[in-house]
């Protein structure tokens, strides 16, 4: 531990080193203060568990910033008693206070253990839809790097503790009689029912304060304790059937439409989808006055009618980028969905028809998707495979040079990195070309100063809104970008449709 700089503090080492000569020493301590008196610790030990498990939960995901004062004290009490009934349950199954209370803290607390790693490796914390992903974590295990901090290890060491102190007391069959323990398992049953319908699967806890931010889970797990928090996952995790849905109605409803019919002789245009991170044109809103236009070329090729344009309207507004393409891409909309979800983390576990695949039975080639950040990021790596996407360029796999602006690539080399695939597909085939790419370039936030990057291109003269010019001159510069693709498409014989968009 000295030579690790995780546990470079003498208090901390102290600590840990405590803490296990406590278990220690618990080990070789009996007490029997006879039957009644038994009978009530046993009693206190049941009530003290779930505070003790909740604490010792908590402590797994701690870093230095991160306090009880962050808790909301009306929500702890719905910690405590999910941990309470799910700790008799346990405690009937095997008819013993101190196994069914161990074995239920040592799954709490090897939960959080695991719930910190989770967090460390992908940015969020696990939710009830991972269950369905347990497999493919494992398999993809051996790529990650296991190392407990202190606070990990102090849970470690407070779980050891908590075993130890339940061998101090003396603990006896909770049931003497075969009927009776029958007659127990079968209250529980009941209880685990009606909790599990009334607790988990209704909005009763969100009713009450409990707002699960699937933006940013962590903050919600550390506001009302992460049992609750995974409790009221499971729910979002189960969309709800819409009022009147059934294939029969969808039936009924398409049978008055027929399909559009493409001639098989006409050549098919390649076709480049751009999702452009954050662009918008804010001009909609409001008269703003600034000291040059911010996207000349887009505003030139919409009004003198060089391009099918309008306005489209986003299901999310500052965040929750993967929801846009997850509407784009599969023509599902978010509104069947519940508030706050991200599709492609929760719901997207088979391979769904798209535009990609649709594309694909039409004879595309290429097909491939680009997305200059991590892969993992809102469960991508995994999503567009589902999707149909053959390939998937992050900033680790791209095959052009990598060109930030500010911290972000520059739309410019994710441009480039589809026309270089493009050119690629071209050298063993002719079949018309799919690209598909989620820019980063204008990624918030717009107050911050990059040396690289020049936030006083675009100056707004109406209005004290230095971050509005930040980010302007951000679009300016997507602006410019987006002429070149137009041009370098331009200049092949080919034809092609290019779609441009923002996200949110």
């Amino acid at each position: 531990m000295e030579n690790d700089p995780e546990f470079s503090s003498k208090f901390k080492i102290a600590s840990i080193v405590l803490g296990w000569i406590v278990g220690v020493v618990l080990i070789f301590v009996r007490l029997d203060f006879g039957k009644k008196w038994n009978r009530v610790i046993n009693i206190l030990y049941i009530l003290f568990a779930p505070c003790y498990i909740f604490f010792n939960m908590e402590i797994a995901v701690f870093n230095e910033t991160y306090s009880f004062r962050g808790q909301h004290l009306s929500l702890l009490l719905f910690n405590f008693l999910l941990i309470g009934i799910l700790e008799l349950i346990f405690i009937v199954i095997t008819n013993r206070v101190r196994l069914g209370t161990d074995i239920w803290a040592f799954i709490c607390v090897m939960f959080n253990i695991v719930n910190h790693f989770v967090y460390e490796f992908r940015g969020t914390p696990a939710m009830a839809s991972d269950i369905a992903t347990v497999g493919t974590a494992l398999e993809v295990a051996d790529g990650y790097k296991i190392q407990f901090n202190f606070y990990t290890t102090v849970a470690l060491v407070m779980l050891f503790d908590f075993i130890m102190l339940g061998r101090v007391i003396k603990c006896e069959p909770v049931f003497k009689k075969v009927s009776h323990r029958l007659c127990g398992i079968a209250v529980m049953a009941i209880v685990s029912v009606t909790g599990f319908s009334q607790l988990v699967m209704t909005d009763m806890v969100s009713n009450r304060g409990l707002y699960l931010s699937l933006f940013n889970p962590m903050r919600s797990y550390q506001q009302y304790g992460s049992i609750a928090c995974f409790t009221r996952s499971i729910k979002l995790s189960v969309p709800e059937k819409p009022n009147g849905y059934s294939l029969k109605k969808v039936e009924e409803i398409t049978s008055k439409y027929t399909s559009d019919t493409v001639d098989p002789n006409k050549k098919r245009p390649n076709v480049i989808a751009v999702i452009n991170e954050a662009f918008s044109d804010p001009q909609i809103l409001g008269d703003i006055e600034t000291n040059e236009d911010y996207m000349p070329f887009i505003h030139d090729l919409m009004k003198n009618g060089n391009c099918v344009s309008g306005t489209t309207y986003a299901s999310i507004v500052g965040g929750q980028t993967a929801n846009t393409e997850y509407e784009f891409l599969t023509g599902n909309s978010m509104a069947f969905l519940p508030k706050g979800t991200v599709a492609f983390q929760l719901y997207l576990r088979h391979a769904m028809p798209s535009l990609v695949t649709e594309l694909k039975s039409e004879g595309y080639t290429g097909n491939s998707a680009t997305h200059l950040q991590k892969a993992r990021n809102y469960n991508r790596d995994k999503a567009y495979p589902l999707l149909g996407f053959d390939k998937f360029y992050d900033y680790t796999n791209m095959i052009v040079p990598f060109v930030k602006m500010r911290n972000n690539a520059t739309d410019q080399c994710t441009y480039d990195n589809i026309t270089h695939d493009y050119e690629q597909q071209r050298k063993s085939t002719d079949a018309p070309y799919f690209g598909y790419t989620m820019t980063i370039q204008n990624h918030s936030s717009y107050d911050v100063p990059f040396d690289n990057f020049d936030d006083k291109r675009i100056v707004v003269e109406n209005a004290d809104a230095t971050d509005l010019g930040y980010y302007l001159s951000l679009i300016k510069y997507s602006d410019e970008m987006f002429e070149n693709l137009i041009n370098y498409y331009k200049n092949t014989d080919e034809p092609t449709v290019i779609f441009l968009t923002g996200d949110h």
